[in-house]
């Protein structure tokens, strides 16, 4: 569990190295996506040119992205979930004010086939 601000830079320069095939952002509450996240994904996207990244929201994304970025709406999401979820080949939640990492492979596996649902 890290703080806020330190959680925010592990997950920037992170996303910034993966090898990951895909990074799956998933916004369930009304939020700007704009952020630096997006602009850390889309850079790994740009450093390794296979990254697929998917946005899954609860509400209309208005911002336009480049074709390679999948934006999916449900909602689906229970009312507990948190604030923001990353996931690549680790998964990062955010609540409270709080990120928690995850890093080991097997149930950052098993968090994504949840979330293959939505």
């Amino acid at each position: 569990i890290l703080p806020e601000k330190e959680g925010e830079k592990f997950l920037l320069e992170d996303l910034l190295l993966t090898h990951a095939k895909e990074i799956v952002l998933i916004i369930p509450k009304f939020r700007e996506i704009s952020g630096e996240i997006i602009k850390s994904s889309l850079e790994a996207r740009k450093r390794s040119g296979k990254v697929k990244i998917k946005i899954i929201s609860g509400y209309k994304i208005e911002r336009a992205f480049p074709e390679f970025v999948e934006k999916k709406i449900t909602d689906k999401f229970p009312n507990n979930f948190p604030e923001l979820a990353v996931f690549y080949d680790k998964a990062a939640f955010k609540k409270n004010s709080q990120w928690i990492v995850v890093e080991e492979e097997n149930t950052v596996e098993l968090l994504k086939s949840f979330f293959a649902l939505f």
